[in-house]
């Protein structure tokens, strides 16, 4: 392992995370980062959305948040928010769900605090196949809104047009084949936005 990547992270099982990212450190601090800066608001936004009774908004946050756990190896906060977004979507009392949600927090303030401590990397450099900007770059927009939405369709669209994206972001390409193809569309999301800056910055 580098230098940057600690032997041990608190409520964070590593090697299952490295797993996740087909032992890509590199890929693994990306999405480490990106899991502490997302989720610093969890708290806040899955209070706000109670208090005004979003059932549907307090269970996406809740589902994001296991998914990203998960896709890090932060087992606990995986299983507590899997608790959680059950727990909305049964509808259970505001008070269940608020006792679940407590323990979630304090979980996830364990993870947040182990990774306040990692070094802000460099940008990773990856080498494009020439590739026509213009058709790259519609497809991308396209791809990336189907993820956001949780929209099935990124999958056939990735899969339309795999040798495309292939040339375009030959650096995080097998990653996103890995990650739509187990329809992990939050890693998704993260790893097609790196790829995104890394080519924008050549």
């Amino acid at each position: 392992m580098s230098e940057e990547l600690p032997a041990e992270l608190p409520g964070i099982d590593i090697r299952a995370g490295l797993g996740n990212m087909m032992n890509n450190e590199k890929l693994y601090l990306r999405m480490l980062r990106r899991f502490a800066e997302s989720q610093q608001k969890f708290e806040s936004q899955f209070a706000a959305a109670m208090a005004q009774e979003d059932d549907k908004t307090a269970e996406r946050i809740a589902h994001t948040l296991k998914s990203t756990s998960g896709s890090i190896g932060a087992t606990q906060v995986e299983a507590l928010a899997g608790s959680l977004e059950a727990a909305c979507v049964q509808a259970k009392s505001p008070d269940e769900i608020n006792i679940l949600a407590k323990e979630t927090v304090e979980q996830l303030e364990v993870v947040l605090a182990g990774l306040s401590a990692l070094k802000h990397p460099q940008m990773v450099q990856a080498t494009s196949a020439p590739i026509n900007p213009e058709v790259i770059e519609p497809l991308t927009q396209r791809l990336i809104t189907a993820l956001r939405d949780g929209d099935p369709v990124a999958v056939k669209l990735w899969k339309e047009n795999n040798d495309a994206f292939k040339r375009g972001y030959p650096g995080h390409w097998v990653y996103l084949e890995r990650a739509l193809g187990g329809y992990d569309f939050e890693t998704a999301i993260a790893t097609l936005t790196e790829a995104m800056e890394t080519r924008s910055s050549k």
